[in-house]
């Protein structure tokens, strides 16, 4: 064999080698590692909208209306953009003009 070829059948070995981890890649879509340990789901969840793992699931689920803006906890849908649902109360409160505010306001 060439050296190419050893190369690129070495590398086909340590991919199959590697250790998956049963868990989605935190940096979807964007992530352009081809040895990422981590899942990248392809396939839609066939258990939407009724899925028990929400975000933690394994497969794809609807994009979120809301995305980035989201605060509900218990939403199953994909959110690209991170959700903070732990947010703190806006120092501006109800004089917040801000539509892309991060903080809570009230009603």
């Amino acid at each position: 064999l060439r050296s190419d070829d050893e190369q690129s059948i070495s590398s086909s070995v340590s991919n199959l080698n590697r250790k998956r981890i049963n868990r989605r890649c935190k940096f979807i879509p964007d992530c352009k590692r081809d040895d990422c340990a981590f899942t990248h789901p392809s396939r839609k969840c066939k258990d939407f909208p009724n899925c028990k793992f929400g975000g933690a699931c394994l497969f794809l689920h609807d994009q979120c209306p809301n995305d980035g803006k989201c605060n509900d906890e218990k939403c199953t849908n994909e959110h690209q953009i991170a959700r903070n649902i732990f947010k703190e109360w806006c120092v501006r409160g109800s004089y917040c003009k801000s539509e892309n505010c991060p903080h809570l306001h009230p009603f």
